[in-house]
């Protein structure tokens, strides 16, 4: 009896073992065939997303490269024609966009306050040596800005503004969704929007830079990915002047006092398409 009793427990102990392997094996599966990738961050696609520019470029080299980038992309409309009348238009047309880049260098001085208010407005501070570069794509099926930030003129930044008119849906979890596909799992960070705690960016790392991918649509209408060296931007959000906190008059309290009414006072390449298509 008491031996029965023994193979009955072993066998039960050895379909339980099973089950449960199969249950793992079944998991692991699953997992597998949603993207065994997801559970680790890209650093390939990361590091990809500031190709061609290296960090640690001054303003000079960064706009050697967007020429030659401009070479490359006129050259092959220039060598389609053979009509002189026309090669000339667009070697015009060429230098043209390239000095309209060139000119849009902004030093943040202090004086120039334009984009203290902007899509871009918690990217950089005033009197810390940090200036700007922007290129606007807007051809060949493209409507998206690109800004390139410096820190005492060296290359630490590159924030994309993406074309939303690629995405069917503009939802922060569609866009999440698409992103980390390519890079894989991201840290998400929340904020309160109209008291509601909600994602607003996500985020990955690895030991050289830092990818962070921001909502901006409710102002904007658009999302925004930037990608920056951790080493010249620790140095430079180190050395910047703490933020000064804006105190409302009287008279703005008394028009916006409404206990029901509490609003959140401080809210305010080809890497990129491919990204977007989910090549």
């Amino acid at each position: 009896m008491g031996r029965c009793r023994f193979t009955l427990i072993v066998a039960l102990a050895t379909l339980f073992a099973a089950t449960t392997l199969f249950t793992s094996t079944a998991d692991a599966r699953r997992y597998r065939k949603r993207g065994k990738r997801a559970k680790a961050v890209n650093a390939k696609a990361l590091a990809a997303l500031q190709k061609p520019y290296k960090w640690g470029m001054t303003i000079k080299q960064v706009l050697k490269v967007i020429k030659r980038q401009l070479k490359e992309k006129y050259d092959s409309k220039i060598q389609a024609t053979r009509d002189p009348y026309v090669q000339d238009k667009l070697r015009k047309q060429r230098a043209r966009e390239f000095s309209r880049i060139a000119k849009s260098l902004v030093t943040f001085n202090g004086k120039n306050r334009r984009w203290d208010v902007s899509i871009i407005d918690k990217e950089f501070a005033q009197r810390n040596g940090e200036q700007m570069l922007i290129i606007w794509e807007n051809r060949g099926g493209k409507n998206q800005r690109k800004f390139f930030f410096f820190y005492n003129t060296k290359l630490y930044k590159i924030l994309t503004a993406l074309d939303m008119s690629k995405f069917k849906q503009r939802d922060f979890n569609l866009i999440k969704k698409v992103l980390e596909r390519k890079f894989g799992t991201g840290v998400v960070a929340f904020h309160k929007v109209d008291g509601i705690k909600e994602a607003t960016a996500v985020s990955w790392y690895t030991p050289k830079v830092h990818v962070r991918a921001s909502d901006k649509l409710r102002f904007h209408g658009t999302f925004v990915l930037a990608v920056e060296s951790r080493r010249i931007a620790a140095v430079c959000y180190k050395n910047r002047p703490p933020v000064k906190k804006k105190v409302r008059s009287n008279i703005v309290k008394s028009m916006t006092s409404d206990p029901n009414d509490k609003p959140d006072l401080n809210e305010g390449s080809n890497t990129i398409d491919n990204l977007i298509k989910g090549k």
